[in-house]
């Protein structure tokens, strides 16, 4: 009886361990990263120290916020034009990885292993898996099975807008 209780217990602790194991990790501040730039810890300043040369910079004065857009090598950066905020990051580019090994091209599958079951929407055609933690998002574009662009987005207001839209 004694070892037939002991298995018992032994086999229920090894089911509890393998499910926390297989778990993801809640969001925290460094999955809002992509190519050396975290929009959530980082300013401008310290986005163009680590996140490489700037190709291109032009204003948006008609986006909600204003925001000026700086063009990496392979991601495009808002920044509000009046706090140098980082609003969004994006790129579509196959050599940038998020800090759990997400890239374009990775399989939706894989990002539901690594970050768990996201809210889903379709935009535009798109379908989107969206984690969120607090403001920030961390948005996958996965329409055609597959990741396809990597957004995150730590706008004030969910998604940036124009005028007279």
């Amino acid at each position: 009886m004694k070892k037939r209780l002991l298995l018992i217990i032994t086999l229920v602790w090894a089911m509890m361990m393998s499910v926390a194991v297989c778990a993801p990790a809640p969001l925290t501040e460094a999955d809002f990263e992509l190519g050396g730039i975290n929009a959530v810890t980082d300013d401008l300043d310290t986005a163009l120290k680590n996140g490489g040369k700037l190709r291109v910079e032009y204003e948006k004065e008609t986006y909600i916020p204003p925001a000026h857009v700086w063009v990496f090598k392979d991601i495009e950066m808002y920044t509000d034009l009046y706090t140098n905020k980082i609003l969004l990051l994006t790129t579509d580019e196959t050599e940038i990885e998020t800090a759990r090994g997400v890239r374009v091209g990775s399989t939706k599958h894989k990002v539901l292993k690594e970050y768990g079951e996201p809210q889903k929407e379709r935009r535009g055609g798109m379908l989107c898996f969206i984690y969120q933690m607090g403001g920030n998002r961390l948005i996958f574009d996965v329409t055609a099975g597959h990741v396809e662009a990597i957004m995150i987005n730590c706008m004030p207001t969910a998604t940036m807008t124009m005028e007279g839209d």
